[in-house]
């Protein structure tokens, strides 16, 4: 009993660290391909480096996570047209009305505009959580910058018309 578990654990582990690693380069894919979007609509995008992605070794406030955790996973794209900042969420987050419980929607885009500066309470309740999920195709495509583009468009008549 003892050597078909550890069978069924070296089996498992080398598929799942596979697994992991081509999820991770397929969510980096997708957020590239965002990237370029945006980019060719005249959006100025923060890229290079390790913008919008998580750390590889996160050890959260005062080092408490030992060993750290991978955060890599973490995929976000932000970007800024006409004075009005975005953040666009590979994976939003979203609290169920009912139980208050927190749920990351992985592979769900979520977008939030915004003038000011962005805080994590704003990011919380006021990302728009979208019906588009990856992987991005050309359809997908068109609808975020349709969203992203009505959003800008909104936010761009309300700060020049305010009084």
């Amino acid at each position: 009993m003892k050597e078909n578990l550890i069978k069924e654990m070296k089996e498992s582990f080398s598929t799942f660290e596979k697994a992991r690693e081509d999820y991770l380069l397929q969510r980096g894919i997708q957020r590239k391909i965002i990237v370029k979007l945006l980019k060719g609509d005249d959006y100025s995008v923060t890229d290079g480096g390790t913008a919008g992605s998580g750390l590889k070794n996160y050890k959260s406030n005062f080092n408490k996570l030992d060993p750290p955790h991978d955060l890599r996973h973490h995929k976000w794209v932000e970007a800024e047209k006409d004075g009005i900042g975005f953040l666009i969420s590979l994976n939003p987050v979203d609290t169920d009305p009912g139980s208050g419980n927190i749920h990351h929607l992985y592979d769900r885009i979520g977008v939030q505009a915004y003038i000011e500066e962005n805080t994590e309470k704003s990011m919380r309740t006021s990302m728009m959580i979208t019906p588009l999920s990856l992987p991005m195709d050309e359809e997908k495509c068109e609808e975020l910058l349709k969203i992203v583009e009505r959003l800008r468009k909104t936010l761009v008549y309300h700060r020049d018309t305010e009084i």
